[in-house]
């Protein structure tokens, strides 16, 4: 259930609305603030565009607002619109122009398809939504195909084909999805002039039935597989299986408290039987749900086989824990993450790793992959106890015109780095200039080069 509470009310002449506030709070606790001011045509009397700005959070203390302003609504005989032009302003991410068109709809109103196209400083996106289909008791989407195509005209190159679809989706009392088959094939030429066809399975499905929901309809349980794969002629060979089992905890407002994945990665040939439990606990949100703080927990476990430096295949176990805890976190108008801090501390090192991560929103492209950001540690620890830090130093490097291959993976990038001690006098300064190229990835896409 959502709340809504509407306020400054205002009409024109001819007694159609004019403005509006309101103020909405769903069953999360989360809230939406948006102020509404609408135009109609003067012959059809339907409404042709409106302004609408939102108020939205960039962290505990400050908010921003984003501005959505739609015109030129065309309707079909039904009076359901089928175009609209909509650009979209906020103070911290760069102007978006969205052209929608050719929206259908089924007897009950309910949209069936339409076609998007997304446009932002020189990149292209176009969406084709169809076959959208609904559940009868809740009206939520059930399954739907669609495809992207992405191009950059400042890189030739790029030409990326995306298609999705979703299948046979239940949602919780929450209208969370507990369960869906979902498959994504990326075809065509990345930003390296590489050819792709590859694709990734995920099926989520509730094991224990109704034993994954809580007395109040909740998902609390989940088993999530991935497996990826690639068509031989694709540039880049993918051959990968995980699953992933889910356990939610929840405060009494409804929020997410705390969740726990455990991971295990199928046939892996260097650690096929490494078990992964991770933890996230002690969840806070911004008041419009983005996640604000956070604790994680992460335990690895299993064994790896590996050559000595004979040549000689031995076994080593692996049982690492290590726990972080994140902070400080900002985000653009338009929720793209700007700035967080995360205190990273490993069982048996008395090493702790104090990063600030931040990043413009302009550094996003339209596939809301960051191209530049800034990092800077420090590292400070006490190998013998006695109270003084025998390792203080702070590494800061700024990476930019980051690249990605068609498989999202990080492929090249620029970087400048400065280590220095952290305590004056200053002892230590390093600075770094990388060109990385070429990055190379194994089957499971874990970097290999």
């Amino acid at each position: 259930v959502t709340t809504l509470d509407r306020s400054d009310i205002k009409y024109y002449t001819s007694g159609q609305l004019w403005s509006y506030s309101d103020h909405s709070v769903n069953q999360q606790g989360f809230e939406t603030n948006k102020s509404m001011v609408l135009e109609y045509d003067s012959t059809t009397s339907l409404q042709s565009g409106f302004a609408q700005t939102v108020t939205t959070p960039v962290n505990n203390t400050q908010v921003e607002d984003v501005s959505t302003i739609r015109s030129g609504i065309s309707y079909n005989g039904l009076g359901q619109a089928d175009a609209y032009f909509e650009d979209m302003v906020s103070p911290s991410d760069p102007f978006k122009h969205v052209d929608w068109m050719l929206g259908t709809y089924n007897k009950q109103g309910q949209q069936l398809g339409f076609m998007e196209i997304a446009n932002q400083s020189g990149q292209t996106l176009l969406k084709i939504r169809s076959d959208m289909q609904y559940n009868t008791n809740l009206g939520l989407l059930t399954d739907y195909i669609e495809i992207q195509n992405y191009t950059d005209s400042a890189n030739p190159f790029i030409n990326l084909t995306t298609v999705t679809s979703i299948s046979a989706a239940d949602y919780d009392s929450l209208k969370q999805m507990s369960s869906f088959t979902q498959s994504v094939t990326t075809t065509g030429t990345d930003a390296l002039g590489n050819f792709l066809n590859n694709t990734k399975l995920t099926v989520r499905e509730n094991e224990n039935g109704l034993l994954d929901f809580d007395n109040n309809g909740r998902l609390i349980k989940y088993k999530e597989t991935v497996t990826e794969d690639s068509d031989i002629a694709s540039s880049y060979q993918t051959s990968s299986s995980k699953i992933t089992r889910r356990a939610n905890e929840y405060y009494a407002n409804n929020q997410i408290k705390k969740y726990t994945d455990t991971i295990e990665i199928g046939e892996d040939s260097s650690a096929p039987d490494l078990k992964t439990t991770k933890i996230t606990n002690n969840m806070t949100y911004l008041t419009d749900g983005k996640q604000n703080t956070f604790n994680v927990s992460t335990h690895q476990q299993g064994t790896t086989t590996y050559n000595n430096e004979t040549g000689a295949p031995e076994t080593r176990e692996i049982d690492l824990l290590t726990a972080s805890a994140r902070s400080e976190t900002m985000y653009s108008g338009l929720g793209k993450l700007l700035h967080y801090r995360d205190i990273l501390t490993t069982t048996g090192l008395n090493i702790e790793r104090n990063t600030e991560w931040s990043a413009a929103a302009v550094n996003y492209n339209l596939l809301d992959q960051v191209v530049s950001y800034t990092d800077k540690t420090r590292t400070h620890g006490d190998k013998d106890n006695d109270t003084i830090d025998d390792v203080d130093t702070i590494t800061e490097f700024t990476r930019s015109n980051i690249k990605y291959d068609g498989l999202s993976r990080m492929y090249s990038y620029n970087e400048d780095s400065v280590l220095k001690d952290e305590v004056p006098p200053v002892k230590l300064e390093v600075r770094t200039q990388i060109l990385r190229t070429s990055t190379t990835y194994d089957q499971q896409s874990r970097m290999a080069g």
